[in-house]
């Protein structure tokens, strides 16, 4: 069984969404946690190369031959001029770029249609801190107050099958739709259906408040009690309404069935509706699927057993703490849409007291850009957002070239990298190459025609308009464009516009398991991953790097799991998927013996395995396609690679990404990724006594 740390969810449909993102690239960071040496964080034991990541590892008067530490020599002047300025990681500056270019378009007043009408009256609501500070927490309490007046378990019902009143859905049955389909009904798109979201997160934390349990329980108590002691309610009804909403939260808890891990789990646990809702009993499944826009479905997925018990809670005994349950989970869902107080104050009480906060050297400008557009893209505004950034940011031309490079990459993996891949069987290399000319391409542009606004109407600040219910409202026009696809036919290539998750602003690049698809975002096209012109060295060593990486990820430890259909069922022979476990239980061992600075310790080689075998298998994919180009400048190409991955960032920084990133450390991703290339050698002509240099026998790259 999968280990689960408190806070985790349990559920089927949160843990299928993060495999969606299995393929991510980037990882954003938000938190560090402990403290770094800092006196000489340049060598550590036993490890040749210095931390050139770190600020201040670098020198003008420092002579660092690329023999030697290849990521330091080659990205000597970046991290002397733009690094030492920037304080980042040179991908979180694409981020920024992107997130400037947003900012442009919401100011842009040539834009026009219901797209740019809507998105700008939210944007305006969301920067307006001084009207948002005249409302204070107004906005919230005519949810609080209507949950209030619940007086009996039929408007309990009543309210949560309401979604003017619900727009969220709270209920203790929560009903999804996924971007995936079940193996039981391969046709239809999956609907699940969960427990209900707990405010301390895993169930156990309901039988033993310890470590990280009580922390949530401690800003969960903070949060609430704030929010209620500014609506006006005494400390004696928040003691209550805590205590009451902890209460029927632990009989929710002791209803939860056990996450079956099975590969049939989910033939077993798929049924009819007819069935779930007979199963349910009074619950109101039916009703509440109906407000939510679940009309044609035939089928969902989920444990039954929690669905039959589920009215047994929802009595009128239980009546004051399911409204409870009801007023928390408003209050911790929505505080951070109402005043600038609110907003500091949620912030500040969800701050561990256990881990180190990493700093962020942003100016308030920048973080208040970044606070704008991860709220619009949190939003059912998420499309309009796209919709419009490609239209005036991006050339259809660049997502021809990428096509074209995505294709030119699959071709090389379809015949160079797997027909001459020694350590798989026959039968493995012709199921590669199944999976491999299945893969659906979504470069830059989603199905843009299902991008639809016309029912959404966001009432303006000019009008009485407030930031919370815009919020609010967009989540409703969300609910009913995602909800509307149940019932429908999957279709496995198909780029749905209104997944935050896949929107196609983010600064990344995904492989998705469930649909076997390669995601190339516009959010990715800036320098140094890619611009229009750049030169073929350049858009191999960027992008390209990038997308051999994801695609590599669809036979990895992972995507073996998922066939060519995206459905879950593995399909690599076990004596091939033995030996691809014992290759990359070496690159786990490699880095096992890494300290990268003074005081860090040894890596977890198991954390990031399965990104540095993507790296090396975007390398590998790119030297190969670069053979096929006469005069071809390695030099360039290996020094473009490194500028890719440059970083010059604080020690706590540094600390957070080595813990608790699942990807390599970025000068490792460089210096470990070349090391593994004999043309790499030839560029440079590394001899035994270089620093760079790693015996044949002992380089790790599985493909």
């Amino acid at each position: 069984m999968e280990e689960r740390k408190p806070g985790q969810s349990r559920s089927f449909i949160r843990r299928t969404l993060a495999l969606m993102l299995a393929g991510v690239l980037i990882t954003g960071a938000f938190s560090g946690c402990g403290s770094l040496a800092t006196d000489d964080p340049n060598f550590a034991k036993g490890d040749p190369w210095t931390d050139c990541d770190l600020l201040g590892s670098v020198s003008e008067s420092d002579e660092i031959r690329l023999q030697d530490n290849f990521a330091a020599a080659a990205n000597k002047e970046w991290i002397l001029t733009e690094g030492a300025s920037l304080k980042r990681r040179n991908f979180d500056h694409i981020a920024d770029i992107i997130n400037d270019n947003k900012l442009e378009l919401l100011e842009d007043d040539s834009l026009t249609g219901k797209e740019a009408e809507e998105l700008r009256k939210f944007a305006d609501l969301a920067t307006d801190w001084e009207y948002r500070a005249v409302a204070g927490v107004d906005p919230i309490r005519p949810y609080i107050e209507s949950i209030d007046a619940i007086s009996n378990i039929d408007e309990y019902y009543g309210w949560i099958t309401d979604i003017e009143k619900n727009p969220l859905g709270l209920a203790p049955v929560e009903v999804n739709t996924v971007a995936t389909r079940m193996r039981a009904f391969p046709d239809e798109m999956m609907v699940t259906y969960d427990a209900a979201t707990l405010s301390l997160g895993d169930q156990s934390a309901y039988y033993s408040l310890l470590g990280s349990s009580l922390e949530k329980k401690e800003m969960t108590d903070r949060k609430v009690s704030y929010i209620l002691g500014r609506l006006g309610y005494s400390e004696n009804d928040i003691d209550r309404i805590l205590k009451e909403n902890y209460a029927v939260e632990k009989k929710f808890a002791s209803i939860i069935a056990p996450e079956d891990t099975d590969e049939d789990a989910e033939l077993k646990y798929t049924d009819s509706i007819d069935d779930l809702v007979a199963a349910a009993g009074a619950y109101p499944l039916a009703e509440y699927m109906k407000s939510r826009g679940f009309e044609n479905i035939k089928h969902m997925f989920g444990y039954k057993s929690y669905l039959k018990k589920v009215s047994g809670v929802c009595t009128e005994e239980n009546l004051n703490g399911l409204k409870a349950m009801l007023t928390v989970g408003f209050v911790l869902k929505l505080g951070s849409y109402l005043d600038r107080e609110t907003y500091d104050t949620f912030s500040e009480l969800s701050k561990s007291q256990t881990k180190k906060e990493m700093p962020n050297y942003k100016s308030e400008t920048e973080k208040d850009r970044d606070l704008l557009c991860e709220s619009i893209q949190k939003s059912g505004l998420v499309a309009a957002m796209d919709k419009l950034y490609l239209e005036k940011f991006v050339d259809p031309e660049s997502a021809e070239e990428l096509t074209n490079l995505t294709k030119d990459t699959i071709d090389i993996y379809r015949t160079e990298i797997f027909p001459n891949e020694s350590w798989m069987s026959e039968e493995g290399k012709s199921l590669c190459i199944e999976k491999l000319d299945a893969i659906t391409l979504n470069v830059i542009y989603p199905d843009l025609s299902q991008v639809d606004y016309s029912t959404l109407d966001i009432v303006p600040k000019e009008e009485g308009g407030s930031y919370l219910e815009a919020y609010l409202e967009s989540m409703r026009y969300l609910s009913r464009m995602k909800n509307q696809r149940a019932g429908r036919k999957y279709e496995v290539t198909e780029w749905f516009p209104y997944e935050p998750e896949l929107s196609t602003t983010n600064t990344n690049s995904v492989y998705v398991p469930m649909s076997n698809s390669i995601n190339i975002y516009a959010g990715i096209l800036a320098d140094p991953a890619y611009h229009k012109g750049m030169s073929r060295e350049e858009l191999l060593s960027g992008i390209g790097a990038i997308i051999g990486h994801e695609i590599t990820h669809g036979f990895d430890d992972n995507g073996v799991l998922y066939d060519k259909d995206g459905i879950k069922n593995k399909w690599m022979p076990q004596t091939d998927q033995q030996v691809f476990s014992d290759k990359a239980g070496k690159v786990s061992s490699y880095y096992t013996l890494l300290q990268p600075y003074k005081g860090s310790g040894f890596y977890v080689g198991a954390n990031v395995v399965g990104e540095a075998v993507a790296d090396m298998g975007g390398l590998k994919a790119m030297l190969t396609l670069a053979s096929k180009y006469p005069d071809f400048d390695y030099d360039k190409f290996f020094r473009h690679y490194a500028n890719l991955w440059a970083a010059q960032i604080s020690p706590e920084q540094e600390e957070y990404y080595f813990k608790d990133d699942s990807h390599p450390l970025n000068f490792y991703r460089i210096n470990v990724g070349v090391q593994q290339f004999d043309k790499f050698y030839e560029t440079y002509n590394l001899q035994p006594e270089d620093k760079m240099y790693l015996e044949e026998d002992k380089r790790i790259a599985v493909w």
